[in-house]
């Protein structure tokens, strides 16, 4: 009992220590602000378009987000972890292998986008396929600027980064239907594309001024990283599909009215995932130079504090909900309150889950790390067409539910595993 109040104790006092209050402060300022501008998209999104239309663009985004691994996303992953150790070298290696692979998720929207592979309603057209395809390698170079600044702790940058992206993602929506009169929804992706596209080179410019003294990168190291990139694309790949799994089963099987009631619950999953991102992202630089028995211990201490604290966190956030979904998105919306409570269910499950993955990605363990993702990330890509056959579309998000409580079970008994 003593020693587990001790742990709690240092828990804490490693929580509040000066660097993690000082690192948290503007990403949370940022997260509320990219919360509130991602809330003011989606109002005027769905304010603006009918319910078909709304769905039709998560379900295109679903299909990039699928196409977008043959690029090798996990290179970010590798970038970050180096960089975090001095090795600028990586950054320059990963943006050139991704821009060298971005001929592949190109061809794949292009040949998505020719064979005519798109919702039957809503205003999705073939050329914007197209459009999206010669955007693309530009604006995912996005996504290695935000794990770069995460790993050199410039957080003050990272956080202006996050608010950028966001008030592009608004701005879209406001301007796209005067972009392209007569085809809003078109109007609005393609608007988008174009500020992402803008927004990545102009961080790019600014990131070069940022370069510290490098410490050299051996040849084996070199391989290991790409070795690193590569398993992390693998490993985040079902995971990667799961996510968009329900966009894409809704929007092919049932209807575009569920995935917009879906999508309006996702949105509040994925803003409870970002504030989880913005813990991840600041304690994860720090565990990293510790050794690894006090790194196993910390992660512990971490968990036992911080889960409680999300879990309560989400319920406060769900019954807020129940008055604000119907409200600002119109009565018509009212029915996406369930998909939203299942899915923060989901999101508490994932907490513990997200604290075991975090400690074996710090070991480097890949065998772990597959066997963990093996097991939840092939559930969450089963369940929800399985529950979406026995319970209707409620069985989608049902289906995520069951797979993230599957994830933290078989993390934590790996994690107690390891110790011994």
């Amino acid at each position: 009992m003593r020693s587990w109040v001790g742990s709690l104790r240092a828990g804490w006092r490693f929580l509040t220590t000066r660097y993690l209050v000082v690192a948290s402060v503007p990403l949370l300022v940022a997260q509320v602000i990219c919360a509130s501008l991602g809330l003011g998209r989606n109002v005027l999104l769905t304010n603006l378009l009918s319910k078909a239309d709304y769905a039709a663009i998560n379900y295109l985004l679903g299909w990039v987000s699928v196409v977008s691994l043959l690029g090798l996303p996990g290179l970010n992953v590798a970038v970050a972890q180096y960089v975090a150790r001095g090795h600028w070298e990586t950054i320059r290696l990963g943006l050139r292998r991704r821009l060298l692979l971005a001929p592949l998720p190109m061809i794949a929207l292009v040949s998505l986008g020719w064979m005519g592979i798109r919702p039957k309603q809503g205003e999705v057209i073939r050329s914007l396929w197209f459009l999206t395809a010669f955007f693309f390698p530009t604006a995912q170079v996005l996504g290695l600027v935000g794990s770069i600044l995460g790993a050199l702790r410039r957080f003050r940058r990272l956080a202006a980064y996050r608010v950028a992206r966001s008030a592009a993602f608004l701005l879209a929506a406001a301007i796209g239907p005067w972009l392209w009169p007569g085809r809003a929804t078109s109007g609005i992706i393609l608007f988008q594309w174009l500020l992402l596209s803008f927004s990545s080179v102009w961080f790019w410019t600014r990131l070069r001024r940022l370069e510290p003294d490098p410490v050299p990168l051996l040849p084996s190291q070199r391989r290991r990283f790409y070795r690193f990139g590569t398993h992390m694309t693998v490993l985040g790949a079902i995971g990667q599909v799961r996510g968009r799994i329900g966009a894409l089963l809704l929007g092919s099987f049932v209807s575009f009215s569920s995935l917009a009631d879906y999508a309006v619950g996702n949105l509040f999953f994925e803003q409870m995932r970002a504030v989880w991102r913005i813990y991840y992202g600041v304690s994860y630089p720090r565990l990293v130079n510790l050794s690894p028995h006090d790194r196993w211990r910390q992660v512990g201490r971490e968990l036992r504090i911080a889960t409680p604290a999300f879990a309560a966190l989400t319920g406060v956030v769900g019954v807020g909900l129940s008055f604000v979904i119907p409200w600002l998105f119109s009565a018509k919306y009212a029915s996406s309150l369930a998909y939203t409570w299942i899915l923060l269910f989901a999101f508490i499950c994932s907490v513990p889950g997200g604290f075991f993955e975090m400690y074996f990605r710090l070991e480097e363990s890949e065998r772990q790390l597959y066997r963990i993702r093996l097991i939840s990330d092939s559930l969450g890509a089963l369940l929800p067409p399985l529950l979406l056959a026995l319970w209707g579309p409620l069985g989608v998000p049902a289906g995520r539910a069951c797979a993230t409580l599957a994830y933290s079970l078989a993390g934590f008994t790996l994690y107690r595993r390891h110790r011994q």
